[in-house]
């Protein structure tokens, strides 16, 4: 999930070396959008809902190289070098929200990690208000 908070990226973003692959792809979403989908599948219990699963992403394909170097030319997070170690291995999954759309009326508010950096360095908001959430 989108998190660039000054608590939350000493963990992920301190760089070095990586075991995986740079184009490794990274499912991401912000914390906000998983909550409005959260409360959308609650209010949809009785429309057949239950049992089902649902994928909740913002479908931009983006890298692990690609997060760190978003992050790095944001200014919000201060570069450090990165050495991935294997260009071998699965690429990982791409995943696809289109079941929540349909069944639940569900989008993500932000739609990339890009813009969540860009709505940060903007107003300084690491998280925004989903509108689902005020239903």
């Amino acid at each position: 999930m989108y998190n660039l908070a000054p608590d939350r990226t000493s963990f992920f973003l301190k760089g070095g070396r990586l075991e995986m692959r740079p184009d490794r792809l990274l499912p991401l979403v912000g914390y906000e959008d998983v909550a409005g989908a959260v409360v959308k599948v609650m209010k949809a219990r009785g429309a057949g809902t239950r049992g089902q699963v649902f994928n909740i992403v913002d479908e931009h394909r983006q890298g692990c190289r690609d997060v760190f170097l978003t992050a790095f030319a944001s200014g919000l997070v201060k570069e450090v070098p990165l050495e991935f170690t294997t260009t071998e291995g699965p690429i990982g999954n791409t995943y696809s929200a289109s079941k929540a759309r349909e069944v639940l009326g569900w989008y993500p508010e932000t739609k990339s990690f890009e813009d969540y950096c860009q709505r940060v360095k903007t107003d300084g908001r690491f998280w925004t208000k989903s509108p689902d959430l005020d239903q």
